[in-house]
């Protein structure tokens, strides 16, 4: 079991802007540079998302060894989800039907949120996911990872103020 952690520090070690994950942004207009989003590539979402949640938890009760799956199951947005895909070394067969269904939810929402995590989800369940990271490049080290997580946090509250009260709030 992949957990949220360990998750974060393969996070950090992927590129942050693979092409197939930018040639779909721009396909379905979701994404880095679309609807005021505050993160300049997926990977960076990623990374802010996860120390959010690892934060979230921590103020909430002691962080144990959470599972990866979690998140991946709450998701709603195909070009976070193709980017993690595609970083982790998944091959052109598996991009393009998942490319497919992110353009299918882009028809049907023009934003992220549903449809978007359940029609990724049926190309791209957890344990391929998890397959691929486990079998691809190594993790980031886990100061690095920490604070990759963290300077994207930071940039998410910087220009998120609603994530803010969550922070403050204990």
């Amino acid at each position: 079991m992949l957990t949220q952690l360990e998750l974060l520090r393969f996070v950090a070690a992927y590129h942050p802007t693979p092409p197939k994950t930018c040639q779909l942004e721009q396909k379905i207009q979701i994404g880095t540079g679309f609807h005021r989003k505050w993160y300049r590539s997926q990977r960076e979402h990623w990374l802010g998302w996860l120390a959010l949640k690892t934060r979230d938890e921590r103020l909430q009760e002691p962080i144990g060894e959470v599972p990866a799956k979690l998140i991946w199951n709450r998701l709603k947005c195909s070009p976070m989800m193709f980017w993690l895909a595609e970083a982790a070394g998944a091959d052109e067969g598996l991009l393009d039907r998942a490319a497919k269904r992110a353009v299918q939810a882009a028809q049907i929402n023009p934003k992220d949120g549903n449809p978007h995590g359940k029609l990724m989800r049926q190309v791209l369940p957890w344990q391929s996911i998890e397959d691929l990271i486990r079998s691809g490049p190594s993790p980031a080290a886990y100061e690095d990872a920490t604070k990759a997580g963290e300077q994207s946090l930071n940039r998410l509250l910087e220009l998120r103020p609603e994530y803010k009260l969550k922070a403050t709030d204990t």
